[in-house]
């Protein structure tokens, strides 16, 4: 595709992709074969795309409604990132993502909040993170995502908190999907090695946390029905 330079890309977006009044989107962008679209249809819709210090990513921001902030950062290497959010007063937050990155973060509904932050920047490997929400009020963070990650986490309904935090990850594979109301799913993963980590929950007010520790991890939680609680703590 044609590389549409930080400046260009800015003034078109203010000029004629931001639809209605009171929408900001602010784009910085240092470095390679970089590609950014914003596109905000609705009011007092926030955007801010930040690339420095280059490689390559394509970028795409929808927002669709009124009040939702979406926030890329310093996004480093091979990024493709997609933020997508239809309803009303979501944020959706990404920051720093290292190595060989897809992400996307998508939510439908209204009031959901969605982060990745990569903690231990160097160390932010092969990625593909998705976080998609459909529903009012939910909220799924990873905050450290490091080595050979792929990390699905999937919530449909309302009210439900899903995250991971790391150090230290290794050869990770993370699949949190809730389906219900009120759940909550916990990972926490301080210097883990070669896990895999299942946590599927259908129902309402459900309760699940996984905490590994070091070596060679694996966990499943796969729970059904209303206000269940199970927790698994690997340790070596």
């Amino acid at each position: 595709m044609k590389k549409i330079s930080t400046l260009t890309l800015a003034m078109f977006l203010s000029a004629g992709m931001a639809f209605a009044q009171s929408n900001d989107a602010a784009i910085t962008q240092i470095g390679n074969n970089h590609e950014a679209e914003i596109e905000q249809i609705g009011s007092l819709n926030t955007s801010d795309i930040e690339v420095l210090g280059g490689s390559n990513a394509t970028l795409d921001v929808f927002q669709n409604g009124i009040g939702n902030s979406s926030v890329m950062e310093e996004l480093r290497d091979n990024i493709t990132a997609t933020q997508y959010q239809d309803g009303d007063y979501n944020s959706a937050v990404i920051s720093q993502a290292r190595q060989n990155n897809t992400i996307t973060q998508d939510q439908v509904g209204d009031r959901n909040s969605v982060t990745f932050v990569g903690h231990n920047i160097p160390s932010v490997r092969g990625g593909t993170y998705t976080q998609s929400q459909d529903g009012n009020d939910n909220s799924a963070e990873i905050l450290g995502a490091n080595n050979k990650n792929t990390i699905l986490q999937d919530q449909v309904g309302d009210l439900n908190i899903a995250s991971v935090t790391g150090s230290n990850f290794s050869q990770n594979t993370v699949d949190m999907i809730q389906t219900g109301n009120s759940n909550e799913a916990y990972l926490v993963l301080p210097n883990v090695k070669n896990n895999m980590t299942v946590i599927d929950q259908f129902g309402d007010s459900n309760f699940a946390s996984v905490m590994q520790a070091t070596d060679g991890n694996m966990a499943e939680i796969i729970q059904a029905g209303n206000s269940n609680s199970a927790t698994i703590i690997q340790r070596n």
